[in-house]
C-alpha cells in the first residue's frame, strides 16, 4: 500500500494506532515521531483539535459602553 494510501487508511480508522506506529517505525521514524504522528493524525484527531480550540479561546465582551469609540481614539491622538 502507498504512504498516500496507508496514512489516508489510518486517518480514516481502517488500520489500528499500533500497525501505524509500527510501520512508521519500521520506515526509519524514530519512535517519539512516530507516536506524534499517530496522535496528531488519529481519526478524530482534527475535529477534537478544533473544538479544543473553541472552547479554550479566549472571549470577547461586547459592552461597548466602556470603551471608546474610533471617532474618541483617532480625535486623542
Amino acid at each position: 500500500m502507498p504512504d498516500e494510501e496507508f496514512i489516508e487508511a489510518y486517518t480514516q480508522g481502517r488500520i489500528p494506532r499500533r500497525v501505524f506506529v509500527r510501520r512508521l517505525v519500521v520506515g526509519g521514524l524514530s519512535l517519539a515521531a512516530a507516536m506524534a504522528y499517530g496522535s496528531a493524525l488519529a481519526p478524530g484527531a482534527a475535529a477534537a483539535t478544533l473544538a479544543n480550540a473553541a472552547e479554550n479561546r479566549p472571549r470577547r465582551h461586547h459592552n461597548h459602553h466602556n470603551h471608546h469609540s474610533h471617532e474618541d481614539w483617532s480625535r486623542d491622538r
